[in-house]
């Protein structure tokens, strides 16, 4: 994630159009960020438009003490699969 990254997704039906807009932001040094999400909602029958938002707050976590701290905790699979697309964390106790 680049701070700042923005992001526009859609949906629609013959009656509803959605949008989320998502803006996430780096808030900490330590792998703090935030994203803000703005949903927009229009009925094209009634011809209205509802908004609402929220704002998720997250934490990245260095893939392998997040493994080691699993295994310490007695989990007896942990996975971290890193790729190209994210990061798949599995862990089974």
């Amino acid at each position: 994630m680049d701070n700042g990254t923005k992001d526009v997704q859609t949906a629609e039906s013959e009656r509803y159009a959605v949008e989320r807009h998502s803006i996430s932001a780096l808030t900490s040094s330590e792998g703090h960020y935030t994203t803000t999400y703005l949903f927009i909602i229009r009925d094209k029958i009634q011809e209205t438009e509802a908004k609402m938002g929220t704002v998720f707050d997250g934490r990245f976590h260095d893939p392998n003490n997040l493994k080691d701290t699993f295994v310490s905790a007695g989990f007896n699979e942990v996975e971290v699969i890193d790729g190209d697309g994210p990061t798949i964390f599995h862990a089974v106790k």
